[in-house]
C-alpha cells in the first residue's frame, strides 16, 4: 500500500513539474499558441478574430461528419446531403480521428481525403480525436484508469507507452495534412468538465486541474516541437454546464483551462434547444475567438427527424451570444441506445439559416484576405523575457521561447553546471516579437543545464544589455 501511494505521489510530482514549466504569456488575440505556426495558420486565426471584432457580425456554418461510415459515405451523408437540401456548402467540416475504431487508425490518407478536398475547395476543416482508453484499449467512454492521468506524461510508464502510440497515430495524420497544405482546427480532450470520458471529471475535486493541464501541454509540446507540426489551431471545448445542473462531478467550463499560451480558440459543446452558456463572459475574457464547437437539439427534438427549427439556434446566437464565430452541428447517428438526429441534414428551416446574411458558407469564406483586426495590432512585447523551456524536465527535446520589444542582437546559449558552453541556439539580429527555438539534447548526459539569453541593442544606441538565465533538467 505504501509503495503504491509513493509511486502515485512521484507521478503527480512529475506532472506538476510539467505544469509549472509553462509560463503564462500575455498573448494577443491574433498570436497563435504555437509561435512557429505557418503563415496560413496564423492568417486563419486572424480571420476568425476579425469576424467577432468587425463592424458586422459574421458566423461560419459547420457540420460534423459521421465516422461510422467510410470517409466518402460520411461526407455524402452529411455535407452533400445539406447541399442538395439547401444549395449551400457549409463553411466548415469536422472529423473525428478515433471515435469509432478501437485502437489506432489504419488508413490516414483515406481518412484525410475529404478534409484535403474540402480545404482546397475553399472550406475550413476541424479534427477532434476521441482517444481510446490507454489503459484498456476500449472506447473513450471506458473510464477505467482516469484517476491516473498524471501517469500518461511520465516516460516509460504503461499508460505513457500506450498514450504515445495514440499521439503518434494522430500526428501521422496531421503530418499528411500539413504536407498537403491544410490547416486544422484541432479539438482534443473535449468535454473534460463532464464525467463521461476517461480524461474527464470524476468528482468535485478529481482529476486535479494540474493533471489534465499537464496532459494537454505534453501533447501540445509533442506535436509542435517534437513532431514539428505547425498547421494546428488548438481548440479548448468544455461542455457548457447548464445553470440547472447541481451534480458536483459536472464541473465549471473553465476548470481545466490549459492557459492562454496553449490555446488558440475557446468554445463550448451544447445539446439543448436553446443555448445556455452561463460562463460565456468568463470564457470570452480569454481573448480567444469563441465558438460553438458542438451543437445539437435537446433530448425530445433529437429523438426524431424534423422536430427542431434551426432558426432558433441562429436567433439565440444573434441575441444572446453574438461573438460566436462558428458553430459545428453534430451528425445524426444510430447506437444501441437508439438513433439521434442532431444535424442540419434532417431538421427544419436549414435553408433559411444558411442563406441568412449573418451566415458564412464555403463560397463566402475570405480568410486568405484577412489582415489586422479592426482597431488592433499584433501584440509587441514590452520587455525582454526568457521564458521557461517546455517541457521541463525533458528528454531529449525541449522548446525555448523568448520575447523582444525591439530589433536586437540576440545570443541564446546552453551551458552545463560547470559553466561550459554546450550549444549556441541563436546568434544574430532579430526583430521584435515572440520566438521559439528547440534544443535536441540526445547526445548530452542527463543532468542540469542552463539556458542564457543575452540581448543587446542593435542600432548603436548606448543602452544596457539584458542577461537572463533559466535552469533546465534533462532526464534520461
Amino acid at each position: 500500500m505504501g509503495e503504491r501511494v509513493m509511486r502515485e505521489s512521484l507521478l503527480r510530482t512529475a506532472a506538476c513539474l510539467l505544469l509549472l514549466s509553462g509560463l503564462v504569456l500575455d498573448l494577443s488575440f491574433g498570436q497563435t499558441a504555437d509561435p512557429g505556426a505557418s503563415a496560413q495558420t496564423k492568417q486563419i486565426l486572424q480571420y476568425l478574430k476579425n469576424l467577432s471584432k468587425g463592424p458586422d457580425r459574421r458566423l461560419i456554418s459547420g457540420h460534423q461528419l459521421n465516422t461510422q461510415y467510410s470517409p466518402t459515405a460520411s461526407f455524402d451523408s452529411a455535407v452533400t446531403k445539406i447541399y442538395h437540401k439547401t444549395g449551400q456548402w457549409v463553411g466548415l467540416i469536422g472529423l473525428d480521428y478515433q471515435r469509432s475504431p478501437k485502437g489506432l487508425l489504419k488508413s490516414m490518407s483515406q481518412t484525410n481525403a475529404p478534409l484535403v478536398a474540402y480545404f482546397r475547395s475553399g472550406g475550413l476543416v476541424a479534427v477532434m480525436s476521441s482517444f481510446t482508453n490507454p489503459w484498456t484499449d476500449s472506447t473513450m467512454n471506458d473510464t477505467t484508469g482516469r484517476h491516473k492521468l498524471a501517469e500518461l506524461v511520465v516516460p516509460g510508464t504503461p499508460g505513457n507507452l500506450k498514450w504515445m502510440q495514440r499521439l503518434d497515430s494522430v500526428a501521422a495524420g496531421f503530418r499528411q495534412l500539413q504536407d498537403s497544405g491544410v490547416t486544422v482546427l484541432f479539438r482534443p480532450l473535449h468535454e473534460m468538465n463532464g464525467p463521461w470520458f476517461w480524461w474527464g471529471s470524476q468528482g468535485a475535486t478529481l482529476p486535479l486541474k494540474q493533471d489534465y493541464v499537464a496532459l494537454w501541454r505534453h501533447m501540445f509540446s509533442y506535436f509542435t516541437v517534437t513532431k514539428n507540426l505547425h498547421n494546428l489551431l488548438w481548440v479548448f471545448s468544455p461542455s457548457a454546464r447548464p445553470s440547472s445542473v447541481t451534480n458536483p462531478a459536472y464541473r465549471a467550463d473553465t476548470t481545466f483551462y490549459p492557459g492562454n499560451e496553449f490555446v488558440d480558440i475557446v468554445g463550448v459543446d451544447v445539446y439543448e434547444d436553446t443555448l445556455d452558456i452561463p460562463l460565456y463572459d468568463v470564457l470570452r475574457s480569454t481573448n480567444k475567438p469563441f465558438v460553438l464547437s458542438e451543437f445539437g437539439p435537446g433530448i425530445f427534438n433529437s429523438a426524431a427527424p424534423g422536430r427542431y427549427d434551426y432558426r432558433i439556434l441562429l436567433r439565440q446566437i444573434k441575441t444572446k451570444y453574438p461573438e460566436i464565430v462558428y458553430w459545428m452541428s453534430w451528425n445524426d447517428f444510430g447506437s444501441s441506445l437508439g438513433s439521434k438526429y442532431f444535424g442540419m441534414t434532417t431538421h427544419g428551416f436549414v435553408q433559411e439559416v444558411l442563406t441568412d446574411p449573418w451566415v458564412i458558407n464555403r463560397d463566402r469564406l475570405q480568410w486568405r484576405s484577412a489582415t489586422e483586426v479592426h482597431g488592433e495590432s499584433e501584440s509587441i512585447p514590452r520587455s525582454v523575457a526568457l521564458h521557461q523551456n517546455y517541457p521541463n524536465p525533458f528528454n531529449p527535446t525541449t522548446a525555448v521561447s523568448y520575447q523582444l520589444p525591439v530589433t536586437s542582437l540576440v545570443n541564446l546559449k546552453i551551458f552545463d553546471v560547470l559553466g561550459r558552453e554546450i550549444a549556441t541556439l541563436v546568434d544574430g539580429i532579430q526583430g521584435p516579437g515572440i520566438r521559439t527555438v528547440s534544443w535536441d539534447a540526445s547526445s548530452r548526459p542527463a543532468g542540469i543545464y542552463f539556458c542564457r539569453l543575452l540581448v543587446r541593442n542593435a542600432n548603436g544606441q548606448a543602452k544596457p544589455s539584458v542577461l537572463q538565465t533559466n535552469k533546465m533538467i534533462l532526464a534520461k
